[in-house]
């Protein structure tokens, strides 16, 4: 009866062990890629100000050629939307390196809302001085440059960051993989001894009572059969 408690404890622990390995891995990947999906919007948000100050500079050459205003709107609104979804990335960050480089692109973009505002008032201004326009175009053109270049830096930053995670993902899975085939074998193997060892002696211990009753059971036998010839040839009187 202790040998068969024994062996439920011992079947009990192997299976829990499967179960917390189990769960261990299932965890581990689990927040192996969450991170990479967090890294993954985090990119996509760079790229939407990239794209987005890509559309402001195409309407802003548009009002150089047309010198329509309402382009200077459309500028404007690109901007706006520009630093609130900066603003809404920087909220993503927990390092101060990322954060930093969010305040870099939204500095940048003030600096070329105010050239390219003083581009506009430069031209409305009618001045008949090339060198101050092509100044004044200079620093617009320097500025949005400038955006773009940060822009770009943090977007290369995060897709290397991205990429980073997706590669110690990878490795964390396959080495939980191993590692639970390992062990997964090693318990299933420690299984596996705990129920034969007890079968095995049970076994044996059976075979050996056949083997004494075989035994008694022909003394038995012998015995029998002395008795039964024994008044048969006993002589007579």
């Amino acid at each position: 009866m202790r040998q068969d408690v024994h062996l439920g404890v011992k079947i009990g622990l192997g299976f829990l062990a499967m179960l917390l390995l189990t769960l261990g891995v299932g965890y581990v990947g689990y927040y192996s890629l969450e991170s990479v999906s967090e890294r993954v919007d985090k990119a996509d948000d760079i790229n939407r100000m990239v794209k987005m100050i890509l559309e402001a500079r195409r309407h802003e050459k548009n009002f150089i050629i047309r010198g329509d205003h309402s382009y200077v709107e459309k500028v404007s609104g690109y901007i706006r939307t520009i630093r609130r979804q900066a603003g809404e990335t920087r909220k993503k960050f927990t390092t101060p390196h990322n954060r930093e480089q969010i305040d870099a692109i939204r500095a940048s973009v003030d600096v070329y809302e105010k050239a390219f505002l003083g581009y506009v008032d430069f031209l409305e201004k009618k001045s008949p001085d090339k060198e101050l326009r092509a100044k004044a175009d200079e620093i617009m053109v320097t500025a949005a440059r400038e955006v773009l270049s940060v822009c770009y830096d943090t977007r290369s930053d995060q897709k290397n960051k991205m990429h980073g995670q997706m590669r110690w993902a990878k490795r964390v899975l396959a080495g939980g993989a191993i590692l639970a085939l390992f062990l997964g074998a090693f318990l299933a193997l420690a299984i596996t001894r705990a129920i034969i060892r007890p079968v095995v002696g049970v076994v044996h211990g059976l075979t050996d009572a056949a083997g004494q009753l075989a035994a008694t059971a022909a003394q038995v036998s012998s015995a029998s059969q002395s008795l039964a010839r024994g008044p048969l040839t006993r002589p007579h009187p």
